[in-house]
């Protein structure tokens, strides 16, 4: 992995980190401070231009959108990934300052994950790794998914009635906010 990516990574991280000034209050300092010596480490061995766009957080941006389970499987495998790039970063870094700094930044993600997504994730992933497993031309799976098919519609219709009243009761909010707003204005 040469620089470049590992600014970019690293950045992702920093945006994750710092872009949010509700998250940052729950960011130790020491960690913040490892964060921000290994920012300027990098950004000294690579061109502006290219800390440009951003990598992991485009995979957040809706996460509003998503379900609860959703974005912690999306966290853990972005968690996942920062502690793949940061063990291959501390086995390259040859000043011992930085590697241990990128080694204390692993451990509070591992920590961090271990202790906040990883039992929700793990289920849903290993939920998720049967159903693609599943034959779809087998005989038998495709009599199964007909006697099961009145429950996962119900099931499904179910789920889409809430969202949507879900996405109800927030147009009724947004529209009677505004309609206090415009009264306030009037009087």
């Amino acid at each position: 992995m040469n620089s470049l990516q590992r600014l970019l990574l690293f950045c992702g991280l920093c945006a994750i980190c710092f872009g949010n000034g509700n998250c940052n209050d729950l960011v130790p300092e020491d960690v913040k401070e490892d964060i921000r010596v290994l920012a300027t480490h990098f950004v000294k061995k690579s061109s502006v231009e290219n800390l440009c766009w951003n990598m992991f957080i485009l995979f957040l941006i809706d996460i509003t959108e998503n379900q609860e389970s959703e974005e912690k499987l999306l966290l853990n495998e972005i968690l996942n990934l920062y502690i793949k790039i940061f063990d291959n970063m501390n086995n390259v870094e040859e000043d011992k300052t930085l590697a241990e700094r990128i080694h204390h930044i692993k451990i509070r993600l591992s920590h961090l994950k271990n202790a906040t997504f990883q039992e929700t994730s793990t289920n849903l992933k290993q939920q998720l790794e049967l159903l693609w497993n599943i034959k779809v031309n087998d005989p038998v799976v495709q009599r199964k998914a007909v006697f099961e098919l009145n429950q996962v519609l119900q099931k499904a219709e179910n789920v889409g009635r809430k969202m949507h009243e879900k996405k109800e009761k927030q147009r009724r909010r947004r529209q009677a906010k505004l309609l206090r707003r415009r009264m306030q204005n009037r009087f």
